[in-house]
């Protein structure tokens, strides 16, 4: 029986790879690239998947890689049972109730294969789901009935949200995203499953959801994609459960604006639309939808409402005055970051750079990561356009800021810098360049 069961499994992933219509040599790539976006370097070959094939199976997370390369391939859900693998309990995080999937979130997860599954960035995840299949918090049970939540509770939390998040962006999210995860799952989510009612509850669940959110994006930051994800997630299910219309948007423009970066335009657009869609708005978080709904039609070469959604975005942006918040500030620099990014999709790399230029002289002065990545993208595109003298001066600007950052970013940009500057190496100009930038990549 035993062998038949190992026989039907193989038969499985053997069926699957041939409906998705790929080679040993395209699944293993596959395999690879969803790897790539989990911070996790594979060199899969068609030979490896031949040893899949015949009952091998890898180790964590690579089934789940492996189920996420053909959800994708396939249009549909694919897990890790459909395989031929035994499925464990780590891979069901989606089917969760919030408050377990946030405590699976904690920076201590319960095992190392949780942790490892947790990274992978789920694409079929991204749909967004109908009120009444929002899985919210459950009842407390008789140990959250002892705890009491006070006002002074919110206050001090609401300070810990500012304090996170000015730490991240003056130096970047390695240095504060194990502090703000620790935070959460010990202190947050224990008022979560406590027994408030009514304006508390509603106050308690609008911070829970904002800190989801910051440590949304400082997973985000340091390119962890699939725990950024689920934080994301996790923000707009709270936001949902306490319908509250503007983190609601926040946490879909946040979702749409990393599966932007990861390539995955079609959901981008769809999740850009859906925070645009969100009634009762503020004109500062309208704007911040519309810019990031811009970049996403401007991906999928809808020039027309690109560009029209960037003039909505800068009119309600030029009529709201702007007030500095932990989560959900929108200002010059962000709106012509957003202009730069939707001229270097359409095609005009002249205005994206002029854009980010504005960006870097209107960021404010605690933005450094911002201003280091903005600076490193001018750089970047300077070289695209022959300017190798303008875009080693750019560069070195970037390296001014590099030392204080603590980045996943950051480091990316760094290691672009060095990729796409090595074939100039005998420039006098980046000669000396290349060094600082070793010497930099040598102190973190």
């Amino acid at each position: 029986m035993g062998g038949q069961r190992q026989q039907k499994g193989r038969d499985r992933l053997r069926s699957l790879i041939a409906e998705a219509g790929w080679s040993g040599k395209a699944f293993a790539s596959a395999v690879n690239k969803v790897g790539a976006e989990a911070g996790i370097t594979l060199h899969y070959t068609s030979a490896s998947v031949s040893q899949w094939c015949a009952g091998t199976r890898p180790q964590a997370p690579v089934p789940e890689l492996m189920a996420e390369a053909l959800s994708r391939r396939l249009g549909r859900l694919i897990t890790v049972r459909d395989l031929g693998y035994k499925e464990r309990p780590t891979t069901s995080w989606w089917d969760l109730h919030a408050a377990a999937q946030l405590s699976l979130l904690a920076p201590l997860p319960p095992n190392r294969e949780a942790a490892l599954a947790l990274r992978v960035y789920n694409l079929t995840a991204l749909e967004i789901p109908a009120s009444e299949d929002i899985r919210t918090l459950p009842p407390p049970g008789p140990a959250a009935l002892q705890l009491s939540v006070t006002q002074q509770d919110t206050v001090t939390a609401n300070s810990a949200l500012v304090t996170f998040a000015m730490i991240d962006n003056a130096y970047g999210a390695s240095a504060i995203r194990p502090a703000a995860a620790a935070y959460f799952a010990r202190i947050i989510l224990p008022w979560l499953q406590a027994a408030t009612r009514g304006r508390p509850r509603r106050d308690l669940l609008s911070l829970a959801c904002r800190i989801a959110y910051l440590c949304g994006f400082l997973n985000f930051d340091d390119e962890l994609h699939g725990p950024a994800q689920r934080y994301y997630r996790a923000a707009l299910v709270l936001a949902a459960e306490n319908n509250h219309a503007e983190d609601y948007a926040l946490a879909l423009r946040a979702m749409s604006a990393q599966a932007h970066l990861l390539g995955h335009y079609p959901p981008a657009l769809h999740l850009a639309e859906a925070a645009v869609a969100t009634r009762r708005l503020p004109q500062v978080t309208r704007a911040f939808v519309l810019g990031q709904a811009a970049v996403a039609h401007a991906a999928a070469g809808n020039r027309r409402e690109a560009v029209e959604l960037l003039g909505r975005a800068e009119r309600l942006l030029n009529r709201s005055p702007t007030v500095p918040r932990a989560i959900g500030t929108y200002h010059s620099a962000a709106l012509a970051h957003h202009q730069a990014v939707v001229h270097s999709h359409l095609g005009d790399r002249r205005a994206a750079i002029a854009a980010l230029q504005r960006s870097v002289r209107n960021c404010p002065g605690g933005e450094r990561r911002t201003r280091a990545l903005a600076l490193a993208s001018i750089a970047e595109l300077q070289l695209r356009e022959g300017h190798l003298e303008e875009a080693s001066a750019t560069w070195n600007r970037f390296l001014d800021l590099y030392p204080m950052l603590h980045s996943g970013r950051a480091r990316t940009a760094l290691h672009n810098l060095h990729s796409r500057l090595r074939p100039y190496a005998r420039d006098p100009v980046v000669g000396p360049l290349l060094h600082r930038a070793a010497v930099a990549r040598t102190l973190q």
